[in-house]
């Protein structure tokens, strides 16, 4: 842990963050939580377009590194949001229709086939509805309803 501490505070007294741009890798074989504090203070030296294919080995990791750059910027990642809907409900579907309501930079047709393949009712209606489908939304609402009535 003292190495992992010494390492990541070199980097920062040294300003070498924009000279990691393509060892992110590295880092994170170090310490995941340590980059990713790293990688979100430093978004502008190290866009989402840089980091994401140097975390493609693990959808985790890039699901909760798109998570928290969402968070701090909604727009900053908006070229992943359609990569997104299938890390949300693959990693965090509980948190898939909050994703739906706030980002804007996904495909409703993909949107709505992720809903399709995870099952993800709730946010099923939320896409329908979006896309002016309203009678579709409706019937998906009343089968849900239906459905908790006879379990």
């Amino acid at each position: 842990a003292g190495r992992v501490s010494h390492l990541f505070a070199f980097i920062e007294q040294h300003a070498l963050q924009p000279h990691l741009r393509h060892k992110i890798g590295r880092l994170v074989a170090h310490s995941w939580p340590r980059t990713l504090e790293m990688l979100l203070a430093q978004l502008e030296t190290l866009p989402p377009a840089l980091v994401v294919p140097q975390l493609e080995g693990s959808p985790a990791r890039v699901h909760e590194y798109l998570h928290r750059v969402f968070e701090l910027d909604a727009a900053a990642a908006s070229t992943f949001h359609t990569r997104q809907l299938e890390l949300y409900a693959e990693h965090a579907p509980d948190q898939l229709l909050s994703f739906l309501r706030q980002a804007s930079g996904y495909s409703l047709e993909a949107a709505l086939g992720v809903c399709e393949r995870h099952a993800a009712v709730d946010a099923h209606i939320f896409v329908l509805s979006r896309m002016g489908s309203h009678r579709d939304a409706l019937a998906l609402l009343l089968e849900r309803k239906r459905n908790m009535a006879e379990a």
